[in-house]
């Protein structure tokens, strides 16, 4: 899987402040994207955001309201405090705790801080075991990568089980992941080919079909799991983490 660029969610009032900061930062990751925000609209989750950007001058103090819940339910997503009105040491300062949260009072010194907070979030995205998903709907496929782009596993896809195969030779695969119906080698004929050369490989099974869950043929060849389409994301990630 491709090193997924860093998305920052914006949540800062004053607009043309929220737009310097885009211009500065964009720079510090190629891959940096950003998305506006309002305390209304910002959906936290850590699929999809890997640094919020709040600022802690917002009226009635609902900025605190946003960071302790941020803090709460997602307590390893870093937060970063900004207001140019700030009195903050060297412009840039991290708090003690066990989130990471730091305070900026200029763009600049955030941009030139920024790399090390990017450095902690590549750190803890490092793979440490790998995921074959086999499926022949590449929106299915993306959906997984997706998914899992901020997991501890390398994520790996393939849309035919011949070119699963050709990755089982290559790689070293942790965990496949098969979608059953699928054109030109149905996925029993996939597993049963897996088996030949991988007898212990866990296997799990993604599938619209619940009544697959107690097909003799997937007793047999000892599943590892199954998962019902279409997966929920929570689930998916639970089941993973238990078979890894």
């Amino acid at each position: 899987m491709e090193k997924a660029g860093i998305v920052f969610h914006v949540l800062i009032e004053n607009g043309y402040e929220a737009g310097l900061i885009e211009q500065t930062l964009r720079g510090a990751d190629d891959e940096a994207s950003f998305v506006r925000a309002t305390k209304e609209t910002l959906q936290i989750s850590q699929h999809d955001v890997d640094i919020l950007l709040l600022e802690p001058s917002m009226s009635k103090w609902e900025w605190i309201d946003v960071l302790l819940k941020t803090t709460r339910e997602h307590p390893d997503l870093p937060v970063i405090l900004y207001s140019r009105d700030m009195n903050v040491e060297n412009d840039f300062k991290p708090l003690n705790g066990n989130t990471p949260v730091y305070l900026a009072g200029d763009v600049t010194a955030l941009r030139d801080n920024l790399q090390g907070i990017i450095r902690d979030i590549r750190r803890k995205e490092e793979p440490t075991k790998s995921i074959l998903f086999v499926d022949d709907d590449e929106n299915v496929l993306k959906s997984y990568a997706r998914v899992l782009r901020k997991s501890p596993w390398k994520v790996l896809t393939s849309s035919s089980a011949e070119n699963a195969l050709d990755i089982l030779k290559r790689e070293s695969i942790s965990l496949v992941v098969t979608d059953m119906k699928m054109p030109q080698v149905h996925g029993i004929e996939l597993i049963s080919r897996i088996r030949e050369n991988f007898e212990k490989l866990p296997i799990m099974v993604c599938s619209a079909y619940p009544g697959m869950r107690d097909d003799d043929n997937l007793k047999f060849h000892d599943i590892a799991g199954f998962v019902e389409k279409p997966v929920d994301p929570d689930l998916l990630e639970a089941k993973l983490k238990e078979l890894l």
